[in-house]
């Protein structure tokens, strides 16, 4: 066993769930300034109490000399906590362009290693995108970004700079029906998305599914992985904050996310970033995957769409759960219910105490049905 697997043993025990919720709910009376650096100050103390004494005296870090730096992991951690909290002062004094250009000049010169040391999506990964039905039948083209032409409708949004169309994704048909607020589910059509190259995302995660995805890995690259979470956890928390007026014009809550959006067209390295809703009840969920992605515009046209995107996403025609049915009547072949694989052991409780598999559920069918079919690029 190496020494980055016996620190990474030696580390594990110390992280704990609880220490890393997210997403996390303001008072009705707070300051959004203030509620964002008590977030990252609670953050910033828990890791000093109970990893600081363990990373920042055993892991090994030297200079180019091969002189020991001190407390390197927790300098990065403060560095990365003002960074945030400096950026929404700025844009609370309608120092907007400072705000951003602090922001994305602050990541490049203190974090550039640990957010390009980001997720990789494999080519040919599947993703979902869904569109309220209005009377119409799409063409995949009604599903994919809005058109350059139609950008004045593009609004504010968590991870939408007004005017900027982007393409936002869901790992599954279920994440894509909690993002339209629980909408009847007979009323959204569906298109199934292909990566046609590989991606590079800044993770945005929980730490029940990061701590999963790193099991497999290498042991020695285990300990990078959970040193580089660590760092920027402190972005994670502060871009999954819940709105507290949803109602109003201006949400706080969105600054940071919106930044961290143009920091991504900026990056030619990195090109969106996968984050866990703000709306699901994970604690409803086992092994189902309900993670959202955006992936912004790259090239700027007068009309139609990025091309970098038309040739980076195919996807196939949309459909409905109505329209499967149609296609094949569950009373004649089960077709549409899918019998998924032994080794399918998603499941999701939508009531309480009521856990059913999930590929028996109607996303899990209508994901199924989708699983097969061609892709194509939008024109």
């Amino acid at each position: 066993m190496s020494i980055f697997s016996k620190l990474y043993d030696l580390i594990l025990p110390h992280i704990n769930s609880k220490d890393f919720v997210i997403p996390n709910k303001q008072k009705e009376d707070s300051f959004f300034p203030e509620y964002i650096s008590n977030l990252l100050n609670d953050y910033i103390e828990f890791y000093e109490t109970n990893l600081s004494v363990i990373i920042d005296t055993v892991v090994p870090f030297e200079d180019e000399n091969g002189v020991k730096k001190e407390k390197v992991t927790l300098n990065k951690i403060k560095i990365l906590c003002k960074i945030l909290e400096e950026t929404v002062q700025l844009y609370y004094e309608g120092k907007s362009y400072q705000a951003s250009e602090h922001f994305t000049t602050s990541l490049n010169e203190n974090l550039i290693n640990e957010l390009t040391f980001s997720s990789k999506i494999i080519k040919n990964n599947l993703f979902y995108r869904a569109r309220t039905n209005n009377g119409k039948h799409f063409s995949s083209s009604d599903l994919f970004h809005i058109k350059f032409e139609h950008r004045h409708n593009v609004s504010t949004n968590r991870y939408s700079i007004p005017g900027l169309p982007a393409l936002y994704l869901g790992s599954t048909t279920y994440v894509c029906w909690e993002e339209f607020e629980k909408t009847k589910f007979r009323d959204l059509w569906f298109v199934k998305v292909e990566n046609q190259k590989d991606l590079n995302v800044i993770l945005l995660q929980r730490i029940e599914d990061f701590l999963l995805d790193i099991e497999g890995y290498n042991e020695d690259f285990k300990l990078t992985f959970l040193l580089s979470y660590l760092v920027t956890f402190p972005l994670t928390l502060a871009c999954t904050i819940k709105v507290k007026n949803t109602s109003g014009t201006f949400k706080p809550e969105y600054i940071i996310p919106q930044m961290l959006l143009e920091y991504i067209v900026t990056n030619q390295t990195i090109d969106g970033i996968k984050f866990p809703s703000t709306k699901v009840n994970y604690d409803s969920l086992a092994n189902v995957e309900a993670y959202n992605y955006v992936f912004p515009v790259k090239k700027i046209n007068k009309t139609g769409f990025c091309s970098e995107l038309s040739n980076t996403f195919h996807l196939t025609e949309p459909s409905s759960i109505d329209l499967e049915e149609i296609i094949s009547n569950p009373s004649s072949s089960g077709a549409v219910h899918g019998t998924g694989t032994p080794t399918d052991d998603r499941e999701i409780e939508l009531i309480k105490d009521v856990k059913v598999k999930y590929n028996r559920t109607s996303f899990g069918k209508l994901e199924n049905k989708l699983k097969d079919r061609k892709v194509y690029q939008v024109k």
